[in-house]
């Protein structure tokens, strides 16, 4: 796609976005999209005057005859005006507001939306627990909602329940075929779903990865974890042998790993549980590589090798007795505290034996538009300014600023902070060029697939329990096999819901 220069922009729009956005990122705001500002500026000025315009005319009236009133065609010019002035409001439907609590800054895609486009959010609360039910509930009575957030546990079961819109139409409001865009399509194509798209992701976060001691890796000359991911050489073979060794190695009680990484595991052989393919949805519970995977994290619970204690840690275990600690970024900086002379270092989980390819697990930002709503153009500009905030250069230095300030208790020591060579790891475990996106649509087809239910083996959903019967209650499955043809039936009978 061809952009216009800077010099095709207003002086006001070029400051703007400037402000926002480095110089470069300024140039992929195309010229219609100023065009459509200034129309509703336009527009906006008009309405005013033509609200004066009348109050003067009924003024007049009043003196000639008390009897005189607007014309319909008046009346109708305004009311069309007015709507026009909001067509680019957003109706937002979340536990969590996108608009700025008092004193706090405008998120940058919201800075760059209420400015470019002249919408503003208007945000309705609902309780995380009870946003489908309040959902349902709006959308049934035609209430406003417009836009809500991506939850990987609700597509594609959201679009049987009629709760959501196909994007595809805005597109071109999206510019999708602009570059800002082609970091992003592998991960756009893994959500396309009958031959359409719900779900346009914008941006990655919150992967899960493996934190570890270099202290105790050196110490005990295991090898470094990330050298061996940086050489090609990182898979479950290194994984389970560095463990075998670090146990083998102590006096005392050691274990390999703690945290949450099963279905990681399970996703690090590039096959899921439920797939899509040419339009439908197949149960791909048999896949051998998925049994391989299964198999792994059987034999790391009946080696001793994983953990899972009563009081689940929230961080990197301090005691020094756990190789690996498997969590996302939002517990590395507590781990680093708590740990601050173990120069603790990152690594992603290790891809499968004889794969050549690391699979992205972790969050995909995206926004949903609901359905019913007739601001499918708003929605589409609103995704737009947040994917060029996720790839301004401005706003990612700005963030890496913010994730390597240091936050320090009343004594002065250090309770979190992140190292730059930590970020600088993780970012690249979230570069879709390195790790190939990867979604189970299992994942988000109700709570008989996944959900926790009542906390037990009976109420959870089947790929729950695919860590569980590996992991932490062995005695419910006797092997991988017997567990896969147990649920056989269960994935078969949810996927003809979705199969029509």
């Amino acid at each position: 796609m061809k952009y216009r220069s800077p010099d095709d922009y207003t002086e006001n729009y070029g400051t703007v976005l400037n402000n926002l956005f480095m110089p470069q990122m300024a140039k992929q705001l195309s010229g219609d999209l100023r065009m459509n500002n200034l129309k509703r500026i336009i527009a906006s000025i008009t309405t005013m005057a033509a609200f004066s315009s009348l109050c003067v005319s009924c003024d007049k009236s009043k003196k000639n005859d008390s009897t005189a009133s607007p014309t319909t065609e008046a009346g109708t010019a305004e009311t069309t005006e007015a709507a026009d002035l909001h067509k680019m409001d957003i109706t937002w439907l979340a536990d969590y507001d996108l608009n700025p609590d008092e004193g706090e800054q405008t998120r940058a895609a919201l800075n760059l939306y209420e400015k470019v486009y002249g919408g503003k959010i208007n945000y309705v609360y609902t309780s995380h627990k009870e946003r489908y039910e309040n959902l349902d509930r709006m959308l049934a009575a035609d209430e406003d909602v417009d836009m809500l957030p991506f939850d990987m546990h609700d597509f594609p079961n959201g679009t049987l329940k009629n709760r959501y819109q196909p994007l595809d139409p805005y597109f071109d409001k999206m510019e999708m075929d602009s570059d800002i865009w082609t970091d992003m399509k592998s991960a756009i194509d893994v959500f396309a779903y009958d031959k359409q798209h719900y779900v346009i992701p914008y941006s990655v976060s919150e992967p899960i990865f493996l934190t570890y001691s270099r202290k105790i890796t050196e110490g005990e000359s295991l090898g470094d974890p990330y050298t061996l991911y940086k050489e090609g050489k990182w898979d479950w073979k290194a994984f389970t042998e560095m463990m075998n060794e670090f146990v083998g190695n102590g006096n005392g009680t050691r274990y390999g790993i703690q945290g949450v990484f099963g279905e990681t595991a399970i996703y690090s052989t590039g096959q899921t549980i439920v797939r899509h393919e040419d339009g439908k949805l197949v149960n791909n519970i048999g896949s051998p590589e998925i049994g391989k995977a299964a198999e792994m994290l059987r034999g790391l619970s009946d080696s001793r090798l994983y953990y899972n204690p009563k009081d689940f840690p929230s961080n990197f275990p301090s005691n020094h007795s756990t190789l690996f600690y498997a969590m996302s970024d939002w517990a590395l900086g507590a781990s680093n505290g708590e740990n601050r002379d173990m120069d603790l270092m990152v690594v992603p989980f290790p891809k499968a034996e004889g794969s050549d390819k690391n699979y992205f697990s972790g969050t995909y930002n995206a926004v949903m538009l609901a359905a019913g709503s007739e601001k499918g153009e708003a929605v589409a500009a609103y995704i737009r300014c947040e994917r060029l905030a996720a790839t301004s250069q401005k706003m990612i230095d700005a963030e890496k600023k913010e994730a390597l300030e240091v936050k320090n208790n009343v004594d002065g020591n250090s309770l979190s902070f992140i190292t730059e060579e930590q970020y600088d790891a993780i970012s690249e475990f979230k570069d879709l060029s390195k790790f190939t996106p990867i979604f189970d649509f299992g994942l988000g087809m109700g709570e008989k697939m996944w959900g926790y239910g009542e906390y037990s083996y009976e109420t959870r959903g089947v790929i729950n329990n695919i860590t569980a019967a590996m992991l932490d209650e062995t005695d419910k499955a006797e092997s991988w096999q017997a567990f896969a043809e147990s649920a056989k039936p269960l994935i078969d009978s949810e996927i003809t819901k979705y199969n029509k």
